[in-house]
């Protein structure tokens, strides 16, 4: 058994010490804390330990209130208080900005909180031959659950019939997504579910599809696609990534043109429908990849909306926004370690940060949401 005093959280919700030896992982702590611990393998060429004991717990510490906490994998941060999960969330997208993107002037950042529980409304449900759940912490095992704190009402009244019905799928998980007056899901469930519904947000109404890519904080989701409205700068504007048509619906009516580019075509027609629905006829969605901005857009392009999945902009892609020089860049990420990394491209081409947001959209667990405004010098 060694000892160690916990320095800080990284992105991916581990603790980390530095120790004679060097730096290790640690889960389940809390920063300040001094554990003993001993070491189970590696991560990231990083070793991983293990707390055996908490010699001196913070008083961010927290006794869980699930009953399924000591095995689901899901809420790894129930533990700790939550404001201090939003404080330890900031330090780490402020420590990815200055340690990866190599920036020492960041900008104040807004933080935005959620209630802490009941506020997922989109979710995958994991499937075993008599099981609907989650997975077992670290395993591929399904741990029944009937209700999820963290699932709106809707979402965990389908968990809940699901494993009173033992309806069975074919696959491995439940797609769900809560609207405004049921559940899609796909699978769809007789009986439980539909194949899609509807969901409001503001004034803007969207069809989504059990299988749509959608914002999952039913209180977040509003400021979040509205958050830099004021930070437009009309003329055109061209939604990467654009999925269903989030961003683009709400922001649409500040620019003369807009163009959404998405590579999953079954998205594309879904964002054709929420733009035609909303009246954002000046937009034209298409379905390509984000590599071939280059040739897809002609002309100048004034606002870039980018909000990629979690490996972030491929090499190609940050080569082709820099070959466009778009005067202003939204950039929305789920992983502020490689947005840092995209980032520091965009600084080298001669931008800077002049906004930055934190979206706790994910209370309870290492998740963090994180916008950034990138301005280009001299604009």
């Amino acid at each position: 058994m060694y000892q160690t005093t916990i320095e800080k959280m990284i992105f991916g919700g581990l603790g980390l010490a530095r120790t004679p030896e060097g730096v290790l992982f640690i889960p389940d702590v809390v920063p300040g804390e001094t554990v003993e611990y001993r070491i189970e393998g590696k991560q990231e060429g990083v070793p991983l330990a293990k707390p055996v004991r908490i010699i001196e717990a913070s008083k961010d510490r927290r006794n869980p209130d699930c009953p399924y906490f000591n095995e689901c994998g899901g809420c790894d941060w129930l533990y700790i208080d939550y404001q201090r999960q939003v404080e330890i969330k900031k330090e780490i997208f402020i420590d990815c900005l200055k340690r990866i993107a190599k920036i020492n002037e960041i900008p104040s950042i807004n933080i935005f909180t959620s209630p802490e529980k009941s506020y997922r409304m989109r979710a995958q449900l994991k499937v075993d031959n008599k099981n609907y759940g989650f997975y077992k912490k670290k395993t591929n095992e399904v741990i029944r659950i009937t209700q999820c704190p963290l699932l709106t009402g809707p979402c965990n009244s389908v968990l809940d019939a699901l494993n009173k019905t033992m309806h069975q799928v074919n696959g491995k998980s439940v797609k769900v997504i809560a609207g405004d007056n049921h559940v899609a899901s796909d699978p769809e469930i007789d009986g439980i579910t539909k194949s899609q519904t509807e969901i409001t947000v503001g004034s803007c109404k969207f069809l989504v599809y059990g299988d749509s890519f959608f914002q999952s904080n039913t209180f977040l989701t509003e400021i979040m696609g509205s958050w830099a409205s004021p930070m437009t700068n009309g003329g055109t504007c061209v939604d990467l990534y654009g999925g269903t048509g989030f961003f683009s619906v709400i922001l649409g009516k500040l620019f003369e043109k807009g163009f959404l580019i998405e590579s999953v075509k079954s998205q594309v027609e879904i964002a054709k429908h929420n733009l035609n629905s909303n009246r954002i006829n000046h937009y034209k969605a298409i379905c390509s990849d984000a590599e071939h901005i280059q040739s897809t857009i002609k002309g100048k392009v004034d606002f870039l909306i980018v909000d990629p999945p979690r490996p972030g902009l491929t090499k190609m892609v940050r080569k082709a926004i820099v070959s466009i020089l778009p005067s202003k860049i939204l950039y929305v990420s789920c992983n502020p370690s490689t947005q840092a990394r995209d980032v520091s491209v965009f600084i080298n081409a001669g931008y800077k940060i002049t906004n930055a947001a934190l979206f706790d959209c994910y209370p309870n667990t290492h998740h963090i949401e994180t916008a950034l405004i990138l301005e280009r010098n001299g604009n």
